[in-house]
Order: structure tokens, then C-alpha cells, then sequence
């Protein structure tokens, strides 16, 4: 997951507004966190439920993997700028490798 990181408002406006194609990977991801991310929230809370169905079931282990296989997109590019509060240090170039990253993935 991404860092979150809380932009003032006037940062924000600097960006402009995003293209139909960054609205629509938007609203992918806000349908993602809404019925896609079950698993990182029982994880936040009670962990070892899952792991329970992990450990103790083979189906559930298959399934849990073949699930990460299906949806387990990811994309890296190293950039001249930026340390470990990319967002913070470089925040116009953390903007554009997060775009290009949603963009990578739109083309899959």
C-alpha cells in the first residue's frame, strides 16, 4: 500500500485536477478499499483468525494464495530524488510515480 500522507489544501490545487483516467483508477481504488481489502482489515484486528484458516486448512491456503497471484499487481522505478518520506521530500515526483504507477497497471 502506498504511504497516506495529509496535503494541505493549497499543495493539492497545485496538481490540478486529475485526467478521466486518474478519476477512473480513483474510483477503482475506492471500490478496492470498499470490497477488496477484507483481509487487511481482519488482519488490523484480530490476526490471528486468519491465520488460524491458514494454518489448519489446506483449501484455505490455496485459496489464499491463489488469490495474491490473481490481484498482486506491482510496480517499481527507482528515481534520482527522494529517501524514505518520498512524499514529504520529493512530493511532486512521488505525484508523478504514483500516476505512472496506476498507469502501468491500467495497461495490464
Amino acid at each position: 500500500m502506498v504511504n497516506r500522507v495529509t496535503v494541505s489544501a493549497e499543495a493539492l490545487a497545485e496538481l490540478g485536477e486529475p485526467t478521466a483516467e486518474e478519476q477512473a483508477m480513483l474510483e477503482r481504488r475506492r471500490r478496492f478499499e470498499q470490497h477488496g481489502s477484507g483481509y487487511r482489515v481482519q488482519q488490523s484486528t484480530r490476526p490471528q483468525t486468519v491465520g488460524f484458516g491458514l494454518a489448519d486448512s489446506p483449501a484455505g491456503q490455496l485459496a489464499w494464495i491463489a488469490e495474491k497471484v490473481f490481484v498482486d499487481l506491482r510496480y517499481y522505478h527507482a528515481v534520482a530524488k527522494g529517501g524514505h518520506f518520498a512524499a514529504l521530500e520529493q512530493p511532486a515526483i512521488f505525484t508523478e510515480e504514483v500516476r505512472a504507477a496506476f498507469r502501468a497497471i491500467e495497461k495490464r
